[in-house]
């Protein structure tokens, strides 16, 4: 489009120079010259139609296009439809009722979610008094595509007036847990954050369950903490929220957690890492696996620091796991220091740097 821009501009000078010329062609010289003008100025006109006609058809598109990444293909929020959705002024219960069941008929499809998706601004147009029927949406859709975009509007729409809400929806809602860590309501919602974290319901509890307990400063929560360490998900984020907590020995819940090990790849990477922090060497077996591993590179970030945190060697995996070999069967661990050390009257061999 540019060029043709270009050309009939260009045309259009020429044309008035060739008016200006005293030539016995110059009359035929302008007729075909403003003819092929036009022709040029038709041919921009059909390709500007023809634009306007393809965004059209994208914007009246059924299907939200689909984004092949890692994890496959994905399919986005539908703008399309979404757009086309008002919330009225001052809208009564049952409108906003139909504005949410617009929504989510409008995101049925949608496999990938985010906090920035247009859902999530739109519930927050809703006024904050009717969050009763936000929660009741939560509730009806636990399992549903419209659940994600609910929940996060709702984190961010709570208010302090809403505690009681929040605490009653908690124990079947428990990603609004970051609501009652934001607000500081924890003491309130003890009973609650307790009876779920022995609940058996490991796979369901979010992060922040674990830091809302830590921030009661209760000893009496210890040994809750360490069996979730033992027995629930995500086990490297709960010991980084529990460690360092005042008179709270974990040495036999690592123990434990080392010899249960992890259900799967990401989670026996934060095994290891609990693991070696507490004096089981053979930990760092794994975690010089996870070096090596290109599948595993993203830990190596994390890795890399803590091996040289807790040993007086250093190098590349090469070269640990050599120094390692040589000297498994004097090495120990320091708990004073969290250093691992070769036994009094043992000389250590010597790391080999590879090429």
């Amino acid at each position: 489009m540019g060029r043709k821009f270009v050309l009939m501009v260009a045309l259009a000078v020429w044309a008035a120079g060739a008016l200006a010329q005293d030539s016995p062609r110059r009359d035929d010289a302008i007729l075909a010259e403003l003819k092929l003008l036009r022709q040029s100025v038709d041919a921009l006109k059909a390709e500007v139609e023809t634009l306007k006609q393809e965004k059209k058809e994208v914007d009246d598109e059924d299907v939200a296009p689909n984004v092949t990444g890692i994890f496959g293909s994905t399919r986005g929020a539908n703008l399309a439809k979404l757009k086309k959705i008002k919330l009225p002024p001052n809208p009564t219960d049952d409108q906003v009722k139909d504005y949410l069941d617009q929504i989510a008929e409008a995101s049925a499809g949608q496999s990938c979610f985010s906090s920035d998706d247009p859902q999530v601004k739109m519930y927050q147009k809703i006024n904050p008094n009717k969050l009763p029927l936000l929660l009741d949406r939560m509730t009806g859709e636990r399992n549903g595509t419209g659940y994600y975009h609910v929940r996060e509007a709702v984190k961010l729409m709570a208010r302090k007036q809403d505690k009681k809400l929040i605490l009653d929806a908690l124990p079947n809602s428990p990603e609004l847990v970051s609501v009652v860590v934001k607000h500081h309501w924890e003491t309130d919602a003890k009973d609650t954050l307790l009876e779920e974290l022995g609940g058996g319901k490991a796979s369901q509890l979010p992060p922040e369950w674990v830091q809302a307990v830590v921030n009661l400063e209760d000893p009496k929560t210890y040994d809750a903490l360490k069996d979730y360490l033992v027995n629930g998900r995500n086990r490297y984020q709960t010991f980084q929220a529990i460690n360092g907590l005042p008179g709270l020995d974990l040495t036999e819940a690592v123990k434990e957690v080392w010899e249960n090990g992890g259900y799967d790849q990401w989670e026996m990477a934060g095994v290891a890492k609990i693991a070696f922090q507490f004096g089981h060497v053979d930990a760092l077996d794994n975690l010089l696996d996870m070096l090596d591993d290109e599948k595993m590179a993203w830990q190596a970030q994390e890795i890399r620091p803590l091996l040289y945190r807790h040993l007086e060697v250093r190098g590349n995996s090469a070269t640990l796991r050599e120094w390692l070999k040589k000297n498994r069967g004097n090495i120990k661990f320091d708990p004073r220091d969290k250093k691992y050390k070769i036994a009094v009257g043992k000389t250590a061999a010597a790391p080999v740097a590879k090429p």
